[in-house]
């Protein structure tokens, strides 16, 4: 973290800076230190993708599914290679017997998956999902 704070002083409009003491603070359990941090990471730069996800999982941790569902759509929608983690995270959901949490994050992977690429896994995530 002090070196964090160093990189802060150094370079305070950089959201990446915020972004990495979040995953510190979640790795140290301080999960509303973590959340602060995301946030000030997405005030800087709104469109900061890795903050987007990490927000987007808390979310969907913490019960709030409509918030974590839009900040997913968000990243995805800015960096498509985003899809797989969202795949993943909404996959781990599912196996978890999350299906509340998961469909809305799977029916987000159907929806703006490009077919070409990723046809396997959405055809298996329609079948899970019942169509």
């Amino acid at each position: 973290l002090a070196t964090l704070e160093k990189a802060s002083a150094i370079a305070p409009d950089n959201p990446l800076v915020p972004v990495h003491e979040g995953t510190v603070r979640l790795m140290a359990a301080e999960r509303g230190d973590a959340r602060a941090a995301f946030e000030r990471a997405l005030e800087l730069d709104s469109g900061t993708v890795a903050a987007h996800t990490a927000l987007g999982i808390r979310e969907i941790e913490e019960g709030r599914i409509e918030a974590g569902v839009e900040h997913w759509r968000l990243a995805v929608s800015q960096d498509p290679q985003q899809l797989s983690k969202l795949l993943a995270f909404g996959t781990y959901l599912w196996n978890q017997q999350q299906v509340a949490a998961a469909k809305p994050l799977l029916e987000l992977f159907v929806s703006t998956a490009p077919p070409g690429e990723y046809e396997e896994e959405i055809q298996r995530v329609r079948g899970a999902l019942g169509g």
